[in-house]
């Protein structure tokens, strides 16, 4: 029995890891799928890209931030406080919603890299209080220079980086790891 509530620990992370990239796998290829954009409702994802290639065009750096929230985020009606408590903060030509089931973006204009990933920490900071620890679990940012590629596929690159730093403090969180194991057989 010795151990064995390690050897449980690592199965529930590898598990948790195993329905993070699962949900976003169903989610990427839901999105992949062809749709007529003349008949099919825009998606927040897709106003977004939009807002942030018109901005390119009148030549505004964009960065876009993704923020993966813990499963306990879905509480009715708390998620909705969390994005109200975001935007308040947040400059008035800056966007914040949520993209879908555990995801909140912000799309933030005249911000590089450096100051997004400056701006993704105040607000995990923010979010984190005594009575509701910090729902984020991982953020996730992309950015593009006017002239670039445009605004188009700037939330996916930003989910993409969010799903990708979720995996990695899994996988290396030392919290995670069993501890190693003193007495190795001969």
């Amino acid at each position: 029995a010795r151990g064995s509530g390690c050897g449980h620990r690592a199965r529930m992370i590898v598990e948790s890891a195993a329905n993070l990239l699962d949900a976003w796998v169903r989610g990427m290829l839901a999105r992949l799928q062809p749709r007529d954009r003349r008949s099919a409702a825009k998606t927040f994802d897709d106003v977004l890209d939009g807002f942030a290639g018109h901005a390119l065009e009148r030549g505004s750096t964009v960065s876009v931030i993704v923020m993966l929230m813990a499963e306990a985020a879905s509480v009715p009606g708390l998620t909705q406080q969390w994005i109200a408590r975001i935007r308040a903060t947040m400059r008035g030509s800056d966007i914040v919603g949520m993209l879908g089931e555990g995801e909140v973006a912000l799309l933030l204009h005249d911000t590089g890299r450096e100051r997004a990933d400056a701006v993704a920490r105040r607000v995990v900071k923010m979010l984190d209080t005594t009575r509701y620890p910090s729902p984020i679990v991982a953020t996730g940012v992309a950015s593009r220079a006017p002239g670039g590629a445009g605004g188009a596929g700037l939330v996916g690159e930003a989910r993409s980086d969010a799903m990708l730093r979720a995996t990695a403090s899994l996988i290396h969180d030392p919290r995670s790891q069993p501890p190693e194991d003193k007495q190795r057989p001969s």
